[in-house]
This record gives C-alpha cells, sequence and structure tokens, in this order.
C-alpha cells in the first residue's frame, strides 16, 4: 500500500472514498481514502475503524495543507 501511495502523487482529489481492509485475522483493520476520480489510494492507516483513525487522515491533510499555504518561498 505504501508504495502505491508514493507512485499515486500528490494531486487533490474532488471525490474520496473511505473503506476498511482487514490486516490480520481476529478482526484487526485499517482505514484506506482514495480518490475516485481516478480510482487510486491516497491514504492508509490508523490503529482501527474508529472515529479516531479517521481523524489522523483529517489531521495529516489539514497539516499538509497549511504547510503548504503558508510555504515562504
Amino acid at each position: 500500500m505504501k508504495a502505491q501511495l508514493a507512485k499515486a502523487g500528490t494531486s487533490g482529489p474532488k471525490r474520496i472514498g473511505i473503506d476498511e481492509i482487514s490486516i490480520k485475522k481476529r478482526h484487526s483493520y485499517r482505514i484506506v481514502f482514495s480518490a475516485l476520480d481516478p480510482g487510486r489510494p491516497i491514504w492508509f492507516g490508523g490503529e482501527d475503524r474508529s472515529e479516531a483513525s479517521m481523524a489522523q487522515f483529517y489531521a495529516a491533510t489539514w497539516a499538509r495543507k497549511r504547510a503548504e499555504r503558508f510555504a515562504w518561498p
């Protein structure tokens, strides 16, 4: 998954989808956010499939956008 994310690039998606994948048996899950238009993953992570794990995606996304917006040339 990390290799696919690195290959996908950084263009912003217009629509996103949220899904979960099973990592191990006995109900160990991670969240996958995907760009629906090109059909590619944009983020993979979390500790489980909770709201707190989803918040990690939003925190990472907004932190990156803030850094880009306020970056000095």
